[in-house]
């Protein structure tokens, strides 16, 4: 899917991947479900690629064991669930973020933490290349047990109303080392 348009574009309704994908946002917001619609985007087990300069903010609930990529110079945003915290969205796959912006803001609209990110994270690009942001909004963003790696071009960066138990797990940052917030 590609999105040239200056403007907004919305897509409104349940969307499942039946391989890997890439959408591309050049220009403009590419918004995908709107908030408290219990739409869902599921991956089936498949990467979904963001690519391109433009925005994109997915409301829709991002489900299955699937993975995403951050692979564009624009932000995207994850801030999904339903109006009664009922299906938080919650993924398996690995989450990598080789360049530009990933902003995870799950939880706080419904006064309860998720735990939306269950698989492996990756910020910043192994070959050194692009510049990669990945901020959590909120406390329990990362399951507990998972592997977080901060390479040398990636930042992750945890915003005013995150808590530093959000890092009780592995993060290797070029070098192997134990973070804990204790």
């Amino acid at each position: 899917m590609v999105n040239n348009d200056a403007g907004t574009q919305t897509l409104n309704g349940n969307i499942a991947l039946d391989s890997a994908k890439t959408w591309t946002s050049n220009a403009g917001n590419l918004v995908i479900g709107t908030f408290g619609d219990n739409r869902t985007l599921n991956n089936n087990g498949h990467t979904l690629t963001l690519a391109g300069a433009g925005n994109l903010l997915f409301s829709a609930q991002f489900r299955d064991t699937g993975g995403l990529v951050e692979n564009g110079t624009g932000t995207a945003t994850l801030s999904f669930g339903d109006a009664n915290n009922s299906t938080l969205s919650v993924y398996s796959g690995a989450t990598t973020v080789d360049n530009g912006t990933l902003i995870v803001d799950i939880g706080g609209n419904f006064g309860t933490p998720a735990t939306p990110l269950n698989g492996a994270i990756t910020v910043g690009a192994s070959d050194g290349s692009g510049t990669a942001l990945m901020e959590l909004r909120y406390i329990q963003q990362i399951g507990d047990t998972h592997t977080v790696r901060v390479n040398r071009t990636g930042t992750l960066r945890l915003s005013a109303t995150t808590y530093a138990d959000v890092l009780d797990e592995t993060i290797r940052a070029d070098h192997p080392q134990k973070w804990r917030s204790d």
